[in-house]
């Protein structure tokens, strides 16, 4: 922690400095210069307070829009939030309430006590899931992904990655072929408008699309790395759940011009904001 000054500058250029020092990041959204500074005198006792548990930063909202964004917040100035980069959860501030320094010493308190609870970004849960491939939001991710009973097959997918897109009709196919095994399921989450609740590394997703079998029983997490064929994909369920599997015909023949030249393409997990 002496590495880093007690209420300094996060930027791209900092980030790894903070991540490097093993604390959770305590970031603090200002939208001026003025604002900085009042900040700035009204935290540096909670900073100093919790150095060793958590480290304090100043972040400029109008550069940084976007990291607040990712850490749950809503672009209203001034936030706060904290950000535990080793275990993947995220707590931000709520932004109702004013951001003093008593209310943030309050926060960091419950946070190190272990009584605030992380935020998970999630979409509402369908409606309707009866279709051949199950839509996975964040809200339930935990009741499906780790149901004990069942193999569950998840694709993570961004809706601006074009290799997402090519690979649509051959999920879309596989979950047809295999909806009939009462023992799997074939899901698919949306990873730009949804958080994974989990802080297992594998399920740390790099970019998209990332395909994951949770198996029944020992809820092990295997990833896939295979070719995107539908048939690879039938095998890769087989040797590694945990129930028998059977599938329909697959319909390769309608998908395959789409999907050529682009079974491997994989776009990273967009990054566009301070962790550059």
């Amino acid at each position: 922690a002496s590495s880093i000054p007690l209420l300094g500058q996060l930027s791209p250029q900092t980030f790894r400095t903070y991540t490097r020092a093993g604390f959770p990041i305590g970031t603090v959204f200002y939208d001026g210069e003025e604002s900085r500074k009042q900040l700035e005198a009204a935290l540096l006792p909670v900073a100093k307070e919790f150095r060793g548990v958590v480290s304090f930063a100043m972040v400029d909202a109008t550069f940084y829009t976007r990291h607040a964004l990712q850490l749950n917040l809503k672009a209203q100035w001034p936030a706060f939030a904290i950000q535990d980069t080793a275990a993947q959860t995220k707590y931000p501030f709520d932004q109702s309430t004013s951001l003093t320094a008593e209310e943030v010493r309050k926060f960091v308190q419950a946070f190190a006590s272990g009584s605030l609870k992380p935020s998970y970004k999630s979409e509402p849960i369908p409606k309707d899931n009866s279709g051949d491939v199950f839509e996975l939001v964040s809200k339930q991710f935990a009741q499906v992904a780790f149901d004990a009973t069942k193999d569950v097959l998840i694709e993570f997918y961004s809706p601006h990655c074009i290799y997402c897109k090519r690979l649509a009709p051959v999920y879309d196919e596989l979950g047809k072929s295999l909806r009939h095994n009462e023992g799997l399921v074939v899901a698919k989450m949306n990873g730009a408008l949804n958080d994974i609740p989990s802080n297992d590394p594998k399920l740390s997703i790099p970019g998209y699309p990332t395909i994951v079998l949770i198996r029944a029983g020992d809820n092990k997490i295997v990833q896939y790395d295979g070719d995107r064929s539908a048939e690879s994909f039938v095998e890769f369920v087989r040797a590694n759940g945990a129930h028998p599997l059977s599938h329909a015909p697959l319909k390769i023949e309608q998908i395959h011009a789409q999907v050529q030249g682009a079974s491997n393409g994989f776009t990273p997990k967009d990054t566009r904001h301070i962790e550059l």
